[in-house]
């Protein structure tokens, strides 16, 4: 018998015949495969037989874990129960508590203008030079408005001339100085 064919009879069957039995006692590779093969056997028939010992039963882990959930269904619903019953018995503490909720959501869900406008400004460009006017007379002008904090200023753009008055503090007082232009 050739390796090949020990082999596979080996794999094949687990018996071992005569013809099998000379050709492992004559070929040492063969041999060693052989023991292998019935200790890997053997382990496998003791793993089935601790496995049958040491088994959980399905029920007992469905059992362990419903009692796992009603645990944390517990808490939950204590936990909310408490914030019921506080509610419940403290009715002050219920009132502030809408009534901080109802600020809460004005605050936030009503716009408000961030804007603020701090003066106003008048602007007259491209006047010809025959209108040139000294800044200083314009401002004293606006001064005996009683307008003290403007500033007036004057740039020529190439022939023509442009005023700048800055610093008027509400919309009447700059329809006052632009009369006053």
């Amino acid at each position: 018998m050739r390796c090949r064919e020990a082999k596979r009879r080996l794999n094949s069957t687990g018996g071992i015949d005569e013809e099998l039995r000379k050709h492992l006692d004559g070929c040492p590779e063969c041999s060693r495969e052989a023991a292998a093969r019935r200790l890997i056997d053997s382990a496998l028939e003791a793993a089935r037989n601790d496995r049958t010992e040491s088994e959980t039963p399905f029920k007992e882990i469905r059992a362990r874990m419903a009692a796992q959930i009603g645990r944390e269904k517990e808490k939950e619903d204590s936990i909310m129960s408490k914030v019921q019953n506080q509610i419940a018995n403290h009715p002050r503490f219920s009132i502030g508590l809408v009534v901080a909720v109802c600020v809460f959501a004005f605050v936030v869900l009503v716009p408000f203008s961030y804007d603020r406008t701090i003066g106003y400004n008048l602007a007259y460009t491209g006047l010809d030079s025959k209108y040139d006017l000294p800044p200083e007379m314009l401002t004293e002008v606006l001064t005996s408005l009683g307008y003290e904090q403007v500033r007036v200023e004057l740039t020529q753009n190439g022939s023509y001339l442009d005023y700048r008055i800055t610093g008027l503090p509400s919309r009447t007082a700059a329809r006052e100085a632009s009369a006053a232009f």
